[in-house]
């Protein structure tokens, strides 16, 4: 009788065993890269991030040429800005920089990779392509507060410009990125205390 006992308790024990591991190993996840059947183990999704164009690697050009290519102007002059606007007609987009005193300060403008604020800060713009305007010796108005004016982060639904936004306002250096639907030539052209951009319409 205690023999017969002792393997009943035994047999009962093993089989509460099993039925417990059976429980835990239905509860634990299951890997959401895919069962072995539909070729699964892909791991998590990547973030699509909007396509950019590659800026151009190539030497400045002089303003007025339709290109590409960067424009640099160097000079001492000191920027108040008063206005960015963007306006578009029946075969070009125009951002216009209009500054006080008609002092027009140095500038660079380039297509750019992305445009950054710093080295670990990318912001991605509307569009395909990244153009970048930088003033030196410059801040916005007469004494550093913004004008109403001033496009600081504006979207448009223009053929060639999609976005303007300033990305830095620092130490006298105003730095403008412009999303640009398609990286498209353009030219840089001064009239009195403004300056512009412009860039065709590519259809």
């Amino acid at each position: 009788m205690s023999e017969r006992l002792t393997r009943i308790t035994a047999g009962g024990l093993a089989f509460l065993v099993a039925c417990c591991l059976t429980a835990c190993t239905s509860m634990l996840p299951t890997a959401k890269g895919g069962d072995a059947e539909d070729g699964g183990g892909s791991g998590p999704t990547s973030t699509v991030l909007p396509t950019v164009t590659p800026a151009p690697t190539l030497s400045a050009v002089p303003p007025d040429e339709t290109s590409v290519a960067p424009r640099v102007v160097k000079n001492k002059n000191d920027g108040h800005l008063l206005a960015v606007t963007a306006t578009t007609s029946g075969k070009d987009d125009v951002v216009t920089f209009r500054f006080s005193k008609g002092a027009i300060p140095g500038h660079t403008v380039r297509y750019v990779d992305a445009l950054r604020r710093d080295d670990d800060d990318v912001i991605m713009l509307d569009g395909s392509a990244a153009l970048t305007v930088t003033f030196t010796n410059s801040i916005p108005g007469k004494t550093g507060v913004i004008p109403r004016k001033v496009a600081t982060n504006d979207s448009f639904d223009l053929p060639m410009i999609r976005q303007i936004l300033l990305a830095k306002n620092l130490g006298g250096t105003l730095v403008f990125g412009i999303g640009v639907s398609t990286q498209a030539p353009f030219t840089v052209t001064t009239q009195g205390d403004s300056l512009m951009v412009t860039i065709p319409h590519t259809s």
